[in-house]
């Protein structure tokens, strides 16, 4: 009988709750033909690793991720971290060898569904999600994703996820529209804010993109939306002081060992006239967060580039570009990065990646049919 070996990255209350439903497979479910062993559990913070080690039987615990990558008697990794540093997360796992043959495996799994059932919405979406996030195959994501809203018109998620394969090619006032309704029907998930709060950042629309973030965050969606505060929080009005209090509200949700050391990063990223001094303790308070490892790579990217460092930002896009192609993300059309567009550097990764070097409201002409 196959044993699947488990290993859970974040030991709060998610962490256990996953612990717990592992456990309790075999009192549910009949005649399995697998059973599953808790080998590592991994958390910032050793001692409760450690705890649950104790109490649930983990075979060992760690506070690096990455030693859970590198067992080979771990088959499933379980990300039980904030919303924020999953991506991080997984695409380290992606990165490792077992990992990578999971894609293509998904892929083969959402194109046997739609094979099996053609009206089957939900595996026309997977099938969309996958092409453009691992292969950047846009008409294939496109035709899969319009074929799933089609049979499911109110499939939000769908609906959201064509608005951002879309926003990724520069084809903006298209994503709004999608993800307009995506909201419209699904007004309590704080990504229906989130995403379509992205599309109206990188249209220019500053002020409805703050509204929408700032509902996302109320929602429960505040370790997705307080990054963008940060990185772009003065295009969209915020002052010094707000920023800096999002800031260390970040610091704090995402378990930072000195919160407040965060604030100095309001005044850096909204006046462009504060001394050598001030600037060089806000790049220290962003070296802090990333040896915190509370940071994702496009977020440090971010900062450095409103600190004026483009180099430094630089160097870590192309740190990000390295991992794959799931990792750019949203880097072709982040405002935030608009300061490295005329950079060569910036240029050449951007061609290298298949994205937009920047959003050009000239060459976005779709016409919607209501109002953005």
């Amino acid at each position: 009988m196959k044993i699947y070996g488990i290993g859970i990255i974040g030991a709060g209350f998610m962490g256990k709750t996953h612990t717990y439903n592992y456990v309790n497979i075999p009192l549910f479910y009949d005649g399995l033909p697998f059973k599953v062993k808790l080998v590592g559990i991994c958390n910032r913070t050793l001692s409760k690793a450690e705890r649950l080690r104790e109490d649930c039987g983990y075979e060992f615990a760690t506070s690096d991720y990455r030693d859970l990558l590198a067992r080979k008697d771990i088959d499933i990794i379980d990300i039980c971290t904030p919303n924020i540093v999953h991506h991080e997360q997984i695409l380290a796992a992606y990165r490792d060898a077992r990992a990578q043959s999971l894609v293509p495996r998904a892929k083969m799994a959402a194109q046997r569904a739609v094979l099996l059932d053609p009206g089957l919405a939900e595996g026309w979406a997977s099938w969309g999600v996958l092409a453009f996030e691992a292969d950047r195959d846009w008409t294939t994501a496109e035709l899969a994703l319009k074929r799933a809203v089609a049979l499911k018109p109110s499939y939000a998620w769908a609906r959201a996820s064509l608005g951002d394969m879309l926003r990724l090619q520069g084809r903006v006032r298209e994503a709004i529209e999608q993800q307009r309704m995506a909201l419209e029907l699904d007004p309590l998930a704080p990504q229906s804010h989130s995403t379509l709060g992205l599309s109206l950042l990188v249209a220019g629309q500053w002020e409805e993109a703050r509204a929408q973030y700032e509902a996302s965050a109320a929602s429960g969606g505040e370790t997705g939306a307080l990054p963008t505060f940060m990185t772009s929080g003065a295009a969209m009005g915020l002052t010094g002081d707000e920023i800096a209090e999002h800031a260390v509200r970040f610091a704090r949700v995402m378990g930072a060992r000195d919160p407040e050391a965060a604030r100095v990063l309001g005044p850096a990223l909204t006046d462009g006239s504060i001394d050598e001094e001030q600037l060089a303790r806000a790049r220290e308070s962003v070296a802090t967060l990333i040896a915190d490892s509370v940071l994702t790579l496009q977020m440090i990217a971010g900062l450095y580039t409103r600190l004026g460092d483009h180099d430094t930002a630089l160097d870590w896009l192309e740190t990000l570009a390295g991992g794959g192609s799931l990792s750019a993300g949203i880097v072709g059309v982040d405002p935030a990065l608009d300061p490295l567009r005329d950079d060569p550097r910036m240029q050449a990764l951007m061609d290298e990646l298949g994205l937009p070097n920047g959003y050009d409201p000239a060459t976005d002409t779709y016409e919607p049919e209501g109002t953005l």
